[in-house]
């Protein structure tokens, strides 16, 4: 079995370098290079967000501190741009093909001006790396009929979501702050399990605890 396959929810954090995590997470002493493999004792899986492609080093560098631990979710922030996604994008999927299987999922995180066939061209080359889910606020109906015809689902950043496009990789991501609805977002997940399906849930929010994280791997034994 491998270490995905032992894992019903791969379930981690959105990004590993949080202010808040330097005297509740982090031993007091530990250099900040150290945190990412301090991290993968602790959690199967990471979103690499914002913060960490300005300030976390680079893709060699997270390999070399780490080993199996923790395989990659690769966040592209391209919702402030309306053209030239895939040109934009190229720095983020350069970094994601580094990774290998590593890299265990894209999501896409654009906004709903960009033209349909500038979409479909960023997200095939997104799955030519790893298996994408978009992030999309007011998702038109358009851009449905796309996604199912590429089989990408969209990102489920609300406990209630269940939309479906048949894609092989389901992310859930909650706000740490949350607690009560986290039950919900992985009975959402448990539902799509499958030989064929990756089930990832992200917790996130402007100052996301650790110890939220543990719970939910708790609460994961319990379901």
């Amino acid at each position: 079995m491998t270490i995905l396959e032992s894992h019903r929810i791969l379930i981690g954090a959105c990004g590993w370098l949080h202010d808040n995590w330097q005297d509740t997470f982090y031993p007091e002493d530990l250099p900040q290079d150290w945190y990412l493999g301090y991290y993968a004792n602790e959690f199967p899986v990471v979103q690499v967000g914002v913060n960490e492609w300005q300030q976390g080093g680079d893709v060699e560098e997270w390999l070399a501190e780490t080993d199996e631990l923790p395989v990659f979710v690769c966040e592209i922030p391209l919702q402030d741009f309306n053209e030239d996604l895939l040109a934009k994008a190229d720095k983020y999927l350069t970094a994601a093909s580094k990774m290998a299987e590593r890299c265990i999922g894209i999501i896409c995180r654009i906004n709903n001006a960009v033209s349909e066939q500038e979409l479909k061209e960023l997200l095939q080359a997104c799955q030519a790396i790893a298996p994408t889910v978009l992030a999309m606020e007011d998702m038109p109906a358009t851009v449905q009929t796309l996604i199912n015809e590429l089989a990408i689902n969209p990102l489920w950043d609300k406990p209630e979501a269940d939309a479906d496009s048949g894609g092989a990789l389901y992310i859930a991501r909650l706000d740490a702050s949350k607690l009560p609805e986290l039950r919900k977002s992985m009975e959402n997940l448990l539902a799509k399990e499958s030989d064929e399906t990756q089930l990832v849930l992200l917790i996130g929010g402007e100052k996301p605890e650790a110890e939220f994280i543990k719970q939910a791997k708790v609460m994961l034994d319990l379901i």
